[in-house]
């Protein structure tokens, strides 16, 4: 039997798939084919970072988060959480700045320049310290 893999499912879907786990994979349909292929099946699933406008995870409790029922979850760094992942804690954790080779610039999947995030980032302090 092949094994499957869902990439990119979003915790209403996973709500779905639990509630179909359920109705077909437990109880009198505990060995049907379903519940086999399902129990081979590798599910990635991605967190909300913003809910759509017609979303209602959160009232239904399913969401924006991944709940139960995947294998592994991803979730979208926005730009602050990445610099400031690169640039506060990786310090505190190594005690140096973890820069220079500029490979975070070339292969950031989501198109962060860290130099460019460094620069913004000393323009708002010396703001912050004359304004």
């Amino acid at each position: 039997m092949p094994r499957y893999a869902f990439l990119g499912v979003r915790p209403c879907d996973l709500r779905a798939i639990f509630i179909q786990d359920r109705v077909l994979g437990n109880g009198m349909n505990a060995g049907s084919a379903y519940a086999k292929r399902r129990s081979m099946a590798f599910i990635i699933a991605v967190n909300c970072t913003e809910p759509g406008e017609t979303c209602f995870c959160g009232s239904m409790g399913t969401g924006p988060a991944s709940g139960p029922g995947f294998d592994l979850a991803l979730t979208e760094l926005t730009g602050p959480e990445s610099a400031g992942h690169k640039l506060g804690t990786w310090h505190d954790q190594f005690g140096s700045s973890g820069c220079g080779c500029g490979r975070c610039i070339v292969w950031c999947p989501v198109g962060i320049d860290i130099t460019e995030e460094v620069t913004a980032l000393r323009a708002e302090a010396v703001g912050l310290e004359t304004g």
